[in-house]
């Protein structure tokens, strides 16, 4: 056994919160999967079009596709594992709004929200494994969400089809439902950082007003940069303006009144470099 097998021997962790994290992803993965097979029971359920009931297909992909960075900005922010456990809430609170729903207004919100959970659910997950496993013990993690997919998948054509078929579309969603309410147990198992705002080691501290303020000096970082630029061009004109002005009122004086030339002697030679006057420096 060399060194490193021997280091990540010494801290192999528990298998438990990768029972959440595989979880979480069969979770959204079999939300998705019971869209498609739900679809025929919504259309006949609200007597709406086809097109109107995959909307919430629709919705849910672009909620996730327009608030996964928004999602990984909050994690790293708040805390994965409280973001975490937040956003499987509000997972749970999406398949009510599939089971109690009265409308297709009240389906397609709720796969909004379901949308937007995942957005936050997919970087936690990467996020999550690195905090809480090492090695290759990290490898084999990240390799089991990959499964978790697949396994949902095809759980959810199976049980969501022949509830759909017997029961009802409903029902698909208390599955969802029921496994929101286990991942949410056991991501008290989960080990993770409290974020940049709980955390008091973390440069952002616990007060907002001093993380906003930074933001906003990030913000304004460019404006105050172009500002110096136009100030620093603004006091070169400033300086070169009384020279350029100084220089143009001597060519017209002197075409005025027939003076020769500044380097012309009277003879009308032109001076040389040695013999020319210096002129007093103008100041602004």
């Amino acid at each position: 056994m060399t060194g490193g097998q021997a280091q990540d021997a010494a801290h192999k962790t528990s298998w438990l919160p990768m029972v959440s994290l595989f979880l979480a992803q069969v979770l959204m993965s079999f939300n998705v999967a019971a869209l498609p097979i739900s679809l025929g029971g919504i259309v006949e359920e609200f007597g709406v079009a086809p097109t109107v009931a995959s909307s919430t297909i629709v919705v849910y992909g672009l909620a996730v596709a327009a608030l996964v960075m928004t999602g990984a900005k909050l994690g790293q922010r708040i805390g994965w594992v409280l973001i975490f456990r937040v956003v499987i809430v509000l997972f749970a609170g999406s398949s009510l709004m599939m089971i109690f729903g009265p409308s297709i207004g009240w389906a397609i919100g709720g796969q909004a929200v379901a949308g937007a959970a995942a957005a936050i659910i997919v970087p936690s997950l990467v996020a999550l494994i690195a905090e809480n496993y090492r090695g290759a013990q990290q490898g084999t993690a990240i390799g089991t969400l990959g499964s978790a997919r697949a396994f949902s998948g095809v759980s959810a054509f199976l049980i969501g089809g022949t509830l759909g078929t017997l029961v009802g579309w409903r029902p698909v969603f208390m599955i969802v439902l029921g496994i929101a309410v286990i991942v949410f147990a056991l991501s008290f198992t989960l080990r993770g950082d409290r974020g940049g705002f709980l955390d008091p080691d973390r440069p952002c501290r616990g007060a907002p007003d001093r993380c906003g303020d930074r933001a906003a000096d990030a913000g304004i970082q460019q404006p105050q940069w172009l500002g110096r630029a136009v100030g620093d061009r603004s006091r070169a004109l400033q300086r070169v303006r009384p020279v350029a002005r100084a220089a143009v009122h001597r060519r017209r004086h002197h075409a005025g009144a027939g003076v020769l030339p500044l380097d012309a002697t009277p003879d009308g030679a032109r001076r040389g470099a040695a013999d020319r006057p210096e002129h007093p420096r103008l100041v602004a």
